[in-house]
C-alpha cells in the first residue's frame, strides 16, 4: 500500500489542474463519508456513498485518517468503485477520536488524476466518567453535534441495553444516574445521518450508586378497620428496595416502620383512627450502601406529614333530627382537596352518599328526619384536585330521644254518679317524663278538642272529666303521648261512653233499659252487667249478667210494691281478658232513675179463712211516713187498731173468737214521704168461710 500526505495529494491535485486544462473529460468526485459506526474492539466502519462513473475511468478510492487531530495519513486504496464502506481496524476508535476523507483517483486518458477530497468525517467519541456534582451520576459526553435527535442507550448488570434516553437538543452531554453498586457500565450514543445511522465507540466504567431514589408519593392516609392504612406511589427510582414510613405527632418524627418493596401501603394498628388522624412521612432507600458507617442512599420525605381525616364524635341537636358533624381537613395532597363527601348509613345497613361540600368546609349539619331507626354511621370522603382519595374513621350515634312509655292503653271511659267522666289509660313510667293530653272529638266541628293533661309520674293515668251531659250524650276520647321534646309518639285507641235510657212501665210493674254499648275495646265486649238500686238512698246491688249480643232487660219490679218507687240502674261493661295486661277492664254507663208512681187501693171485703183474709190497705212505691188504722162496729166501737201498716185486721178478736158477719166501718189515715196526711172512711163486709 502506498502511503501519500495530505500536502502530495495536493501537489497532485494542483498538477491535475494544469493538465485538466488540456482535457476534454471531466473530473469525478470523491464521495463523502456519510457516517462511521464503531464496534466493541474500536474499530471503525466508513460508510459512504460511491460516485457515478459513466466513462469507467475510476482507478481507486484513497482513505485517509487523522488520530486525535494528528496528521492525515492514508492508510488504505480500494479498487471496486462499488465498494462503499471500510473497516478501520488500524486505529483504536474506542480510545482516539478519528478523522476521514476519502480521495477518488481515476484516469484522465494521459494519466491518473486525483479528485478534491470529500468532507472530513469524525467519528462519535464517546466518554463516560463518573460525576462530582452531584454524586451518583455518570456523566456522559461526546463529540460533534448534529441537528437530528442522539439516541443514548446503556447497560449495567440489572439491565442489558435496553436503557436509553433521547437527546434532542444536540448537544454533545448527559447525565445518567447511577443505580447499581460499583458496577460496570457501559455506553454508546447514535444518530441519523440521512439514510446512514452514525454509531459512537463504546464508553465503559465501574460505577457506584451515590443517590436516593426519588422521593415517594403518599397518595393518601385513609382509616380501615379503625386505623390509619397509607398508601403511597411506588418511587420513580427503579433500584429503590424499600420504605421507611415516618409516624408525626407534634412536632416530631419518628421511625413507625420499615418496609420492602413492592409493598405500597401499610395499616398502622398503634394508632386508634378514632381518637388520633395518624400523620406520616415517607422515604424511600436503595441497597447501596454509602459513608461511614455505610447506609443505604436513602431520600428525604416530602415537606408535609400527610394526615387522615378524624370525624368527631356526631352530635345531636337537643329534641331534634339534626345532627353535626366536624371533621379535621386532609393534610399532605399538594394540589389540596376538592371535596369532601359524607356517607351514611342506618342501623347496620349499606353507606350511601349524603352529601357533598367543597375542600374547604369541615362541617356539616342534616336532619336525619326520614329515617326510622335511632342509630346511625357516618364518614367522610376526602377526593384530592388530582384524584386521589382518603376515607375518614366511622362514627356512630344512638339519636338521643326520650324513652318512651312500654306500653299506652286507654283502657276505661266510665260515667260517674255524678256525671262526671272517668278516663282511665294504662301507661308505664319511663326515665323521662312524659306528658299525656285528654282530647274530645267535637262531632260539630269535627276536631279533637283539648281537655286535659297530666304527666306518667303515677300510673295508671286518671283523668276526670265535669261539665258534660253523659246521661244524654255519648263522648269519643283520646290520649296523646308527647316527650320532653313535645313530639307525640303515641295516639292511644278512641273510647266512647255507655249510654243507658231507661223507661218505665207503670201498667206492668216494669222498667225498660236499653243502652248503646262501650266503644272499644281491643279484647272486645264480654257481658253485661245490670246493677239496681232501689230507693233514693239505698245501694247498687247485682241484678242480672246479659250477654253481650243483648243491649237491652226488662226489669219486672212487682216484688217491690213496698219500696218508695225510686229505682236507679247503672249498666257495668267488662272487657275479655287483656292480651297485653293481667286483667280485665270494667266501665260503667250513666246512672238511670225510674220513679214509680204511688198506688193506693183499699178493699171492700173480706173472707176469714178466704183468699183475702186481712183487711188493710193496699199501697205501693209510696214510703209511709206516719199510719193509723181503726175498724169500728156499728155502734162505733174499736173493734182494731194498728199503726203498723204491714198489720191488718183479721176479723178475729185477741182470744180467738170471730166477730160477727156483716159490715163494719173503718178509718185509715196516713202520711207518705214528709206530705200531707191522707185520710179515708168507708164500709168492709165482713164475711166468715165456714
Amino acid at each position: 500500500m502506498s502511503i501519500l500526505t495530505r500536502n502530495s495529494v495536493l501537489v497532485l491535485f494542483m498538477m491535475g489542474m494544469l493538465i485538466m486544462g488540456h482535457s476534454a473529460q471531466a473530473q469525478l468526485t470523491s464521495p463523502d463519508i456519510d457516517c462511521s459506526q464503531v464496534d466493541i474492539n474500536g474499530s471503525s466502519n466508513l460508510i459512504w456513498t460511491a460516485p457515478a462513473d459513466p466513462n469507467g475511468e475510476f482507478v481507486a478510492y484513497h482513505i485517509f485518517a487523522s488520530v486525535s487531530a494528528g496528521p492525515f495519513v492514508e492508510i488504505a486504496q480500494i479498487t471496486n468503485i462499488a465498494t462503499a464502506s471500510f473497516l478501520d481496524n488500524i486505529n483504536d476508535a474506542a480510545a482516539n477520536e478519528i478523522c476521514y476523507y476519502i480521495v477518488l483517483e481515476y484516469n484522465a486518458g494521459f494519466g491518473n488524476l486525483l479528485s478534491d477530497p470529500g468532507l472530513t468525517h469524525c467519528n462519535t467519541f464517546l466518554s463516560a466518567t463518573p460525576s462530582s456534582a452531584p454524586l451518583g451520576y455518570a456523566d456522559i459526553d461526546w463529540t460533534g453535534s448534529s441537528s437530528t435527535p442522539y439516541n443514548l442507550i446503556w447497560d449495567d448488570v440489572n439491565t442489558s441495553w435496553n436503557n436509553s434516553a433521547l437527546i434532542t437538543d444536540g448537544s454533545g452531554g448527559y447525565s445518567v444516574e447511577v443505580t447499581a453498586c460499583n458496577a460496570l457500565m457501559s455506553f454508546v450514543v447514535s444518530t441519523q445521518m440521512g439514510t446512514c445511522l452514525n454509531v459512537s465507540n463504546v464508553a465503559e466504567g465501574v460505577f457506584n450508586d451515590q443517590t436516593p431514589p426519588a422521593v415517594p408519593l403518599i397518595t393518601s392516609v385513609s382509616v380501615s378497620n379503625g386505623n390509619p392504612m397509607i398508601s403511597w406511589d411506588p418511587s420513580a427510582s427503579t433500584d429503590t428496595e424499600g420504605y421507611i414510613l415516618y409516624r408525626c405527632s407534634g412536632g416530631s418524627v419518628a421511625i413507625a416502620e420499615t418496609l420492602f418493596v413492592p409493598t405500597t401501603s401499610y395499616v398502622d394498628i398503634n394508632i386508634n383512627s378514632a381518637t388520633q388522624s395518624g400523620c406520616y412521612l415517607l422515604a424511600a432507600f436503595d441497597g447501596c450502601p454509602n459513608g461511614n458507617p455505610p447506609s443505604p442512599n436513602t431520600s428525604v420525605t416530602g415537606s408535609t406529614c400527610n394526615c387522615a381525616v378524624l370525624l368527631s364524635p356526631v352530635n345531636q341537636l337537643p329534641c331534634t333530627d339534626q345532627i353535626q358533624l366536624q371533621w379535621t381537613a386532609y393534610q399532605g395532597w399538594e394540589n389540596g382537596v376538592a371535596s369532601y363527601t359524607i356517607f351514611h348509613a342506618e342501623a347496620n345497613g349499606t353507606f350511601s352518599q349524603l352529601g357533598v361540600v367543597n375542600g374547604n368546609t369541615t362541617q356539616w349539619s342534616v336532619n336525619l328526619n326520614g329515617f326510622t331507626d335511632l342509630n346511625h354511621s357516618f364518614y367522610v370522603l376526602a377526593t384530592a384536585n388530582d384524584g386521589y382519595f382518603a376515607v375518614s374513621n366511622v362514627q356512630t350515634i344512638t339519636l338521643n330521644y326520650p324513652v318512651p312509655p312500654a306500653y299506652n292503653y286507654l283502657s276505661g271511659v266510665s260515667v260517674e254518679l255524678d256525671n262526671s267522666i272517668t278516663v282511665t289509660f294504662q301507661t308505664s313510667t319511663t326515665p323521662t317524663v312524659h306528658r299525656y293530653e285528654l282530647q274530645r272529638f267535637d262531632d260539630f266541628l269535627q276536631a279533637w278538642d283539648f281537655i286535659d293533661e297530666k304527666t306518667n309520674a303515677v300510673t295508671p293515668i286518671v283523668f276526670q272529666v265535669y261539665e258534660l251531659n253523659p246521661e244524654f250524650f255519648r263522648y269519643k276520647f283520646r290520649v296523646l303521648v308527647f316527650n320532653q321534646c313535645n313530639d307525640t309518639v303515641y295516639i292511644s285507641n278512641t273510647c266512647k261512653n255507655v249510654l243507658l235510657e231507661g223507661l218505665k212501665m207503670d201498667n206492668k210493674y216494669e222498667g225498660l233499659l236499653q243502652w248503646k254499648p262501650y266503644e272499644t275495646w281491643s279484647e272486645g265486649i264480654n257481658k253485661y252487667v245490670i246493677h239496681r238500686k232501689t230507693g233514693e238512698f239505698g245501694w247498687y246491688e247485682f241484678l242480672a249478667d246479659v250477654p253481650v249480643n243483648q243491649l237491652s232487660y226488662n226489669d219486672f219490679i212487682d216484688s217491690l210494691y213496698q219500696s218508695d218507687g225510686y229505682v236507679a240502674y247503672r249498666v257495668e261493661m267488662v272487657s275479655n281478658p287483656s292480651l297485653n295486661f293481667d286483667t280485665t277492664f270494667s266501665v260503667f254507663s250513666n246512672e238511670v232513675v225510674l220513679i214509680h208512681e204511688p198506688k193506693f187501693f183499699i178493699p171492700n171485703a173480706m173472707v176469714t179463712g178466704g183468699v183475702n183474709d186481712v183487711f188493710k190497705p193496699v199501697i205501693s212505691y209510696a214510703p209511709l211516713d206516719f199510719y193509723e188504722m181503726y175498724v169500728y162496729s156499728k155502734w162505733g166501737d174499736v173493734l182494731f187498731e194498728s199503726h203498723d201498716y204491714s198489720k191488718g185486721w183479721t176479723g178475729i178478736t185477741e182470744d180467738g173468737d170471730k166477730i160477727a158477719q156483716g159490715v163494719y166501718v173503718y178509718y185509715i189515715r196516713y202520711t207518705m214521704g214528709g206530705g200531707q196526711p191522707i185520710e179515708s172512711r168507708g164500709l168492709v163486709t165482713l164475711l166468715h168461710k165456714d
